[in-house]
């Protein structure tokens, strides 16, 4: 009797403890699985500053520091739903922009948290708790206060053409659009194989001396090494202020542009000077009257899109064709500028520009005195 109840005993213990067991492997397993789901959740991408970074596969949004970027997330995304925050010069790139007939959202984004100089309320954005935050690599104390925050930081820069591409591939990985990264790229390449295409003439052509400014403040346009100066070299160009480039907007004086005395002027959007107020010495305490790009009409307001296209984003490649067919029009005359423009935006955003769309993106009226 004693050794059936013992028997009872034992087997009712090691029941229990399998079924300890059990719940044992099963709640280990669960942590696994949930390990294992929270990993494929995520993945990592590389920044230009090296950092490898782990973010959701499918982000909720991300907050923008870098002002041209907000328009190049647009293109790679093929939509502003992802951006929940951009810096505040965005809303004034947007109003003179091509945006507000293509994706009206984009002008409804949150520019409160990110100042002018990409400065983040770091309170502010905790609040909106966006996955992602694109920085410029120079944003290093904002970067580990975002990483403690829980908010992933992702450099880029913009300062070279290889950095560029490789911030274009960082936002297609981000995004899930790495497909149409490569097609920006692509066009990029395109774009350099062209004026490559043309080295041989561009060597035996007289170079045409260019400058790039904003004609209000005769700061010097200097964002992109290769907007501002490589495309320039290439289209067989010499860039006056080729000293200076990635030195930041620089002051200059009538002086220094009457010793320089360029062939060719083109002319920001940053601000809303245009061809007739050189033509006209319209601007207080300048006088254009003696430069040989006045003289012969070759002053030409630079065009704008998605975004402005005297700085480097998606539609950098349409920049080079029309730079191109403005300093060297006779080598360049095979470029179709205007068709290349069409069918960038057809094939890129599905959306087929009017006349009127061309002529505003060109700044058409405010060329119509230019050669």
């Amino acid at each position: 009797m004693k050794s059936k109840k013992k028997k009872l005993i034992m087997g009712m213990a090691l029941s229990g403890a399998l079924l300890l067991a059990g719940c044992s492997t099963s709640g280990e397993s669960k942590k696994e699985e949930t390990a294992k789901k929270s990993k494929d959740d995520t993945h990592i991408v590389k920044d230009i500053a090296g950092h490898e970074v782990e973010v959701p596969k499918s982000i909720n949004g991300m907050a923008i520091t870098p002002l041209p970027w907000s328009a190049i997330v647009y293109a790679i995304d093929g939509s502003a739903d992802h951006i929940l925050g951009a810096r505040e010069g965005t809303k004034q790139a947007y109003d003179i922009s091509i945006l507000p007939k293509m994706e009206p959202n984009m002008g409804k984004i949150d520019t409160s948290y990110i100042d002018n100089n990409g400065g983040i309320n770091m309170e502010e954005i905790a609040n909106v708790k966006p996955d992602v935050a694109l920085l410029w690599d120079s944003q290093t104390a904002e970067r580990e206060q975002l990483e403690k925050l829980g908010i992933a930081p992702v450099m880029i820069n913009s300062d070279t053409i290889d950095n560029l591409k490789a911030g274009f591939t960082t936002v297609g990985q981000l995004l899930g659009k790495e497909k149409r990264a490569d097609e920006v790229n692509k066009n990029y390449d395109e774009a350099h194989e062209y004026l490559l295409s043309k080295k041989d003439k561009v060597k035996e052509a007289k170079k045409v001396k260019v400058l790039f400014v904003r004609g209000e403040t005769l700061q010097l346009q200097s964002f992109s090494e290769y907007v501002n100066d490589t495309v320039i070299e290439l289209s067989g160009g010499e860039n006056v202020a080729h000293d200076l480039v990635g030195k930041g907007n620089v002051e200059l004086n009538m002086e220094q542009i009457y010793k320089w005395n360029p062939d060719v002027i083109f002319l920001t959007n940053f601000d809303e000077s245009k061809p007739s107020d050189l033509y006209e010495n319209k601007i207080e305490g300048q006088d254009w009257s003696k430069i040989s790009a006045v003289q012969k009409k070759q002053v030409y307001k630079t065009p704008k899109g998605i975004y402005r296209w005297d700085v480097a984003g998606v539609e950098t490649p349409l920049m080079v064709r029309f730079m191109a067919s403005k300093i060297q029009p006779e080598i360049f005359s095979d470029a179709n500028f205007e068709k290349e423009v069409e069918t960038f935006y057809q094939d890129f955003f599905d959306y087929k520009l009017t006349t009127a769309d061309m002529n505003f993106m060109t700044n058409c009226e405010v060329n119509k005195e230019s050669k």
